[in-house]
């Protein structure tokens, strides 16, 4: 007879948690056989976003299809090349966070009319309730 503690259940739990969600996002990516069109949908969207709008990196991954893929949004946004001019000083992190070695997205942002405001903790953020680009997602 197998005797399960607490300690046991709960690391089988996280680990069939990530299990599902790696699994989720390999199938995501698997869907999407040519990262291209991911890079293509995904600027696409980026050049949509409205001045004095924001969209988060979570925002933009479930427009493409790939909701779980947020980071890969912020990875495949750096690589991006400038000459495209997409306006990625309008993407933040889903706490409305500005990227913290980028201080012209707060010039670029204020110069569009987005309040930006600085915490207690020294970082930089805005008000998603107020600057998010209401699109239904």
């Amino acid at each position: 007879m197998l005797i399960y503690n607490a300690q046991t259940i709960y690391e089988k739990e996280i680990s069939f948690f990530f299990c599902r969600l790696l699994r989720l996002s390999y199938l995501c990516i698997m869907a999407r056989t040519d990262m291209q069109q991911l890079r293509s949908d995904i600027s696409n969207i980026v050049a949509q976003i409205p001045r004095g709008h924001v969209l988060t990196y979570g925002d933009i991954a479930r427009l493409a299809g790939c909701p779980h893929l947020s980071r890969q949004v912020g990875h495949l946004l750096s690589t991006m090349p400038s000459s495209l001019h997409l306006p990625c000083h309008r993407v933040v992190n889903a706490a409305g966070r500005l990227a913290p070695h980028w201080p012209e997205q707060r010039q670029l942002l204020e110069a569009e009319g987005v309040t930006v405001e600085t915490g207690k903790d020294g970082i930089a953020r805005i008000r998603l309730k107020e600057y998010r680009w209401a699109i239904s997602i």
